[in-house]
């Protein structure tokens, strides 16, 4: 199954947010009957035309390759923007307090409100994505809305709608299970004299270069055991 891909997501939140990113955020997958998420991955986010990718994005896409080709790729995805916020929700809201207290004048989607370090654009959406008009002063926003804009930026629920398209994946998850394998010789346990590397085992790493080291080690160790074979009967 398809492995390291993008998330497709439905929600007008991120749209016109195209090549945001922020540099810290926890993702998690949460699918039907989930109650709370099993699988969280934490680091770069960025969001895209389509959806959201990055490190942390492409990371629970591989761990949960094999769940979320199980429900056809429609499942959900907690954000937590601010992971490193003490508290979570709570947290965040008591720092757009202090955001509401020291700056009672500015609007709160304006130029030169503060946004808890979060990217300007990725703020002002959000802003606008509870109903907040931007243009308004801290000081007439409701403390119900300031809830709500903590809510949406320390727990951000998305709608998965799909993987990025076919053949966009960086890798595949399944293939050749490993204990039918001899990995000194990357040949079959089973059938002497076929051999294996790549994409057709049972390997899949995160990201960050793993997924090629094993292509090209698992492909040197198998052609060389290949010569072997070859050299001995010549």
């Amino acid at each position: 199954v398809p492995s390291l891909f993008t998330f497709n997501i439905d929600d007008s939140l991120i749209e016109g947010l195209a090549g945001v990113s922020v540099p810290d955020a926890e993702v998690a997958l949460l699918t039907e009957g989930q109650k709370k998420p099993k699988l969280k991955e934490r680091g770069p986010v960025l969001i895209t035309h389509t959806g959201i990718s990055g490190p942390a994005a492409l990371r629970l896409s591989a761990f949960g390759a094999r769940e979320l080709h199980a429900v056809g790729y429609k499942a959900k995805v907690l954000l937590n923007w601010l992971p490193d916020m003490p508290g979570g929700n709570q947290g965040v809201f008591e720092e757009l307090e202090i955001s509401k207290k020291y700056n009672p004048a500015k609007a709160i989607g304006g130029s030169t409100s503060p946004t808890l370090s979060l990217p300007r654009r990725l703020w002002q959406a959000f802003v606008i994505d509870v109903g907040i008009d931007p243009e308004k002063k801290w000081s007439d926003v409701k403390q119900t809305d300031i809830r709500k804009l903590a809510m949406r930026i320390a727990r951000c629920e998305l709608q998965i709608v799909g993987k990025g398209t076919f053949k966009e994946e960086f890798v595949t998850a399944g293939g050749i299970a490993l204990p039918g394998v001899d990995m000194k010789r990357m040949q079959s346990k089973s059938v002497p004299g076929l051999f294996f590397a790549g994409e057709v085992l049972d390997i899949d790493g995160i990201t960050g270069g793993y997924n090629l080291q094993s292509a090209w080690s698992t492909g040197c160790i198998a052609g060389r055991s290949v010569a072997q074979v070859v050299n001995e009967h010549a």
